[in-house]
Formats: structure tokens, C-alpha cells, sequence
């Protein structure tokens, strides 16, 4: 489903933004995490005094400190599927595909990009 709305304060009636942030690491005061992410521009105020998602997904900077901390973090991983997927066998592969053709135009390589992207989330946003 879509994200709610929260409020900022611990209310009984409901779940909000203070307890979600309390839940992930008690250390950790809510409004600096909520000032962060209003700054990155990934949550804004509504009207009602709600919070909200502004992006369906954060993409740090490129080329940041941030950026390269993720490929840091994750290369291990897409290292160890693709020696995976050359050693075991086809029924065991992790899903991997590849688009290869001589004849196509950047138009058409930009509209598969778009797709893959959109789709890709949608995918991603109906497993949760």
C-alpha cells in the first residue's frame, strides 16, 4: 500500500513519526531524523500538522561521500551473485538479464531505461 501520513508526536490512537523513529533506534531524537529528511526533500509537511513521503525512494548524490559508501557496502554482494551465477546451475541462477542488439536507437535504449525504472519500483513497491 501507499505510506501514511503521520503526525509527529506518540498518539494512542495511531502510529506516528516519533515512534517509528523510537522503534528504529531509541537513540535517536525524531525531529533531527525528520529535519534531515524534510532537508533532503524526501518528506514535507502537510496541512494537518501530518508528515508525508515526498519521493518513492532515496537516491543520494552521485559521485557523494554517501553514494560511494552504498557501492562500498553492496558490491561484496553483486560480486559474489555474478561469480554465483557463472558457477551454478541454470536452475539455481539468481534472475539477471542483459538487452543486446546492434540496430537500436538511443531513443529506444532511453525508453527501455524509463521502463525498467518505473516497472522496476512498481515490482519493488508490490513485494512489500
Amino acid at each position: 500500500g501507499e505510506p501514511l501520513a503521520l503526525p509527529m508526536q506518540k498518539r494512542a490512537d495511531g502510529p506516528s513519526f516519533a515512534q517509528l523513529v523510537e522503534d528504529i533506534g531509541p537513540e535517536v531524537r525524531a525531529r533531527s531524523v525528520l529535519d534531515g529528511l524534510i532537508a533532503a526533500g524526501l518528506v514535507e509537511a502537510q496541512a494537518d500538522g501530518h508528515f508525508s513521503l515526498s519521493a518513492a525512494a532515496y537516491l543520494p548524490e552521485a559521485n557523494s561521500t554517501e553514494s560511494i559508501g552504498f557501492l562500498a557496502a553492496n558490491v561484496g554482494d553483486h560480486l559474489a551473485a555474478a561469480i554465483h551465477n557463472i558457477s551454478a546451475p541454470a536452475d539455481a541462477r539468481f534472475f539477471e538479464r542483459a538487452f543486446f542488439d546492434d540496430d537500436v536507437s538511443a531513443e529506444t535504449v532511453r525508453t527501455l531505461q524509463e521502463t525498467v525504472r518505473t516497472e522496476g519500483m512498481d515490482l519493488l513497491r508490490g513485494l512489500v
